[in-house]
């Protein structure tokens, strides 16, 4: 059993040092340790806020994966303690996933709402009126149709010459 508390105490250690610098906003961007959820990839901003919001609970589930440990290491029925304190630490975990992965959606979905509203402001439907001459005199009161942005054609043969070069590696 002295096994298992020690596992405790190094997964513990693990989860509060990546709790107290997600709080801190130091925890590095990676692969390995973080959130998984796209919004938080976006730019450093948003890791940092992510992290920050699951950075209390992420600690918590630090500290009771320790004293899970250090109840483990009393043995006999003491381990149900230990049991529930881990189910409580998995628990938390997922909270402050779930807490940030909300808060950021709510956050890109309102960061997108105004960066559609600037665009519609600043074209050339923003009036709604089809008397507009840098629009052509068509709008019809919505602004689909008429983005600067020119669509890019595939080339379906580089496409195929670049995916057999891959899979002949």
């Amino acid at each position: 059993m002295i096994v298992l508390s020690v596992l405790l105490f190094i997964l513990g250690a693990a989860v509060l040092v990546t709790g107290v610098l997600a709080v801190t906003a130091k925890l590095p961007g990676n692969r390995w340790v973080g959130l998984r959820i796209p919004e938080v990839r976006k730019n450093q901003e948003m890791w940092d806020t992510g992290h920050r919001i699951a950075g209390p609970t992420w600690t918590g589930a630090g500290v009771a994966l320790i004293v899970a440990g250090v109840v483990g290491l009393q043995g006999g029925w003491l381990w149900a303690i230990s049991g529930l304190l881990v189910v409580g630490a998995l628990f938390l975990i997922g909270m402050g996933a779930a807490l940030a992965a909300q808060t950021l959606a709510k956050i890109d979905h309102a960061k997108a709402q105004q960066a559609e509203q600037q665009r519609a402001a600043a074209g050339c439907c923003s009036s709604g009126s089809s008397s507009d001459s840098s629009c052509g005199g068509d709008c019809d009161g919505d602004c689909g149709g008429h983005d600067s942005v020119t669509p890019v054609e595939l080339d379906l043969d580089a496409a195929r010459r670049a995916a057999a070069a891959r899979d002949a590696r």
